[in-house]
């Protein structure tokens, strides 16, 4: 089968997104790509569903482009018009989106533009954080995730990132520090537990061999404890690393655990992206079902991360906009039941109640939304 591929450029201020799209016939897939002023953003493989022709591949790869150039454009719209006039709470939830799609650019803009708004939104500093230290940006990571932890010293969450931004920084001391304050503040913080290890890990390498039997103890301690809470750790790869510790192959392990850490992340991050995305996109859009959706996912998630703090406040969000929808469902329905029977007054009376407390919810809403 032959090769056949289609490209789109747009530009925006100054970046240039390069959309393409092309059949792999050894894979038997249609790869889209994204690339960001040359570097590789996104990647998506669509298989083929059996043998097909060359007809047909042509067919189905000029839908996924146009799609797929369709959704960028949508994507930066959002990006241009938000900048404008999207208040901190939503341009931190649509910087989320595009972090984890891994569009670093426009998520730092969204987040210093909704810090810009709202210098208490502990949320962008948190997220910004993030995005500096994936842009490799250690100093700039470690600051503004400091900053987070200011603002909520109580966050484990926060705590275990300033520790790994700091370790990046090459300084163990202080995110062994950092790590088991986040440790403290939840016992049962499995990620906590496993980039102690890490760092412990890193040190054991440049320690002497008098201590060297209890450094290991320690070490391995974190990732049993990281893996007990957490199964999803389990792998050969892990296996793999606990033996490399045991015999003091310390660089071997701690490249091990290093990749297990990575894809952990991946996996979070492709599990997160076209949900935030969806969520982010079309926020005027949203209705009952949306939030009931994304409320059964954050369930999912909270029970699964029980110290993540971003998904309790957004959960508890959702479960007010979903009351707030369903109490507008209420009110649309006796609306209609007073045009059916204008004689019945109780109905009128509910009526005209529930609309006043509908303006109320809405206000309510409003002003958290304002506040961040």
């Amino acid at each position: 089968m032959e090769t056949y591929q289609l490209k789109s450029k747009l530009v925006e201020n100054d970046r240039e997104l390069l959309i393409r799209t092309r059949n792999d016939a050894r894979a038997g897939a249609i790869s889209s790509e994204v690339w960001v002023n040359g570097k590789l953003t996104e990647s998506v493989a669509h298989p083929h569903l059996g043998e097909i022709g060359s007809e047909e591949v042509v067919s189905i790869l000029k839908q996924i482009h146009g799609e797929k150039k369709k959704e960028i454009e949508s994507m930066m719209e959002v990006f241009r018009s938000s900048l404008v006039d999207g208040h901190s709470e939503y341009l931190t939830h649509l910087g989320t989106a595009f972090f984890y799609k891994n569009y670093l650019l426009e998520a730092r803009e969204l987040f210093s533009k909704a810090i810009e708004r709202d210098s208490e939104c502990h949320q962008a500093f948190n997220y910004l954080g993030q995005t500096e230290l994936a842009m490799g940006q250690t100093e700039k990571a470690v600051d503004m995730l400091r900053k987070a932890v200011r603002q909520r010293p109580a966050f484990a969450d926060y705590r275990n990132l300033l520790g790994v931004a700091i370790h990046a920084q090459g300084d163990i001391d202080r995110a062994t520090s950092e790590l088991e304050k986040a440790i403290g503040l939840n016992l049962y913080y499995a990620d906590a537990y496993f980039n102690l290890g890490l760092v412990l890990l890193d040190k054991a390498q440049q320690t002497d061999t008098d201590s060297l039997s209890e450094k290991v103890s320690k070490v391995v301690d974190c990732f049993k404890k990281a893996l007990l809470i957490h199964p999803d750790y389990d792998s050969v790869m892990f296996e793999q690393a606990i033996l490399a510790v045991s015999n003091s192959n310390f660089s071997k392990a701690f490249e091990l655990f290093s990749r297990i850490r990575q894809s952990k992340r991946e996996k979070l991050r492709r599990e997160f992206t076209d949900f935030h995305m969806k969520f982010a996109l079309d926020p005027k859009l949203i209705s009952a079902d949306t939030l009931q959706e994304r409320i059964k996912f954050l369930e999912q998630q909270v029970k699964k991360n029980p110290t993540y703090v971003d998904f309790h406040a957004d959960l508890s969000r959702c479960y007010l906009e979903l009351s707030c929808k369903l109490w507008e469902k209420g009110v649309i329905q006796y609306g209609k039941t007073a045009e059916l029977n204008l004689s019945l007054g109780k109905t009128e009376f509910c009526h005209e109640e529930a609309e006043k407390e509908l303006m109320s919810i809405r206000a309510s809403l409003d002003r958290m939304t304002e506040k961040g």
